[in-house]
Formats: C-alpha cells, sequence, structure tokens
C-alpha cells in the first residue's frame, strides 16, 4: 500500500506556524510534561473535494488511519515515542503512531504532552496510499508551554 514521506518541521519548539501539505505526514518532538496545542485553518481536500481541517463529516474508511475516530479529510494527530524521520509504511502508522491513539484534532487541539520525550505526528485523514492525489494546504500553528 506504500508509503508517506515525512517532513520534519521542528525537533525543538516553543512555537511553529507553517504549511502543511495534504500529500505528507509531519513530526515534531514534544519535550516531555508539556502542554501543546495545535490550531489549524485553510482548506486542503481530495476525491476532487476540498473542504478545511474538520474533513467531510461522515464520512469514514475503514483503510484511513483515523477510523474510526474522524472523518476523511480531517486534520488528525498521534502521539508516540517512536521516532520516524523518513518514508513511513502502513503498519507502523497503524500500530504505533495513528489507529487506536487518533487525536481529532480539526481546527483546534490541546492536551498536556506524556510524562516521557514523544513526538506529535500530523497527517491528513485519507485511506492510506491515496494522499498523492490530495491537494491544498493548512495553515497550522503549534505552541508547547
Amino acid at each position: 500500500m506504500g508509503s508517506l514521506e515525512c517532513t520534519i518541521v521542528a525537533d525543538s519548539l516553543e512555537a511553529a506556524e507553517f504549511q502543511m501539505d495534504a500529500t505528507h505526514y509531519y513530526r515534531f518532538r514534544l519535550p516531555a510534561g508539556t502542554r501543546v496545542r495545535v490550531e489549524a485553518s485553510g482548506q486542503w481536500g481530495f476525491d476532487g473535494a476540498t473542504h478545511g481541517p474538520t474533513g467531510q463529516q461522515g464520512r469514514l474508511d475503514k483503510r484511513s488511519p483515523g477510523y474510526p475516530k474522524a472523518p476523511l479529510g480531517m486534520l488528525i494527530g498521534g502521539i508516540s515515542a517512536l521516532r520516524v524521520d523518513g518514508p513511513m509504511d502502513r503498519s507502523t502508522a497503524f500500530e504505533a503512531i495513528w489507529g487506536a491513539n487518533t487525536i481529532p484534532i480539526g481546527a483546534g487541539w490541546e492536551q498536556d504532552a506524556p510524562t516521557y520525550e514523544s513526538y506529535l505526528y500530523l497527517i491528513c485523514n485519507d485511506a492510506w496510499g491515496t494522499h498523492g492525489d490530495n491537494h491544498g494546504a493548512l495553515t497550522v500553528k503549534i505552541s508547547i508551554a
């Protein structure tokens, strides 16, 4: 089913604002015990549809890493101690990053990071292996306190 390329925005940050392309996943280091906040705006999409960071409400797909917590096209996150630097395969994505650990972020989310160093992964929720035909980008703001 292919792999997905990584864009590493920062391995050390207090705040970042960037354009998040709908075709890649993104990774950020979270220092232990900090609080992380994500805000997103803009338009991206797939299959000819365009929507915001909350995705296409009611549209679920078992092949997506956010199933069943998030609709297709939603900005989702996952927190893991696993550090992935390059292309990510489906097994790693579903077992170590998203799957049961999916965080439906949409336009915004805030939470305490784990008490150990970990990584926040962000992705457009879409059927695995089909991200290549996605379009658009979100403006994403991350702050860590």
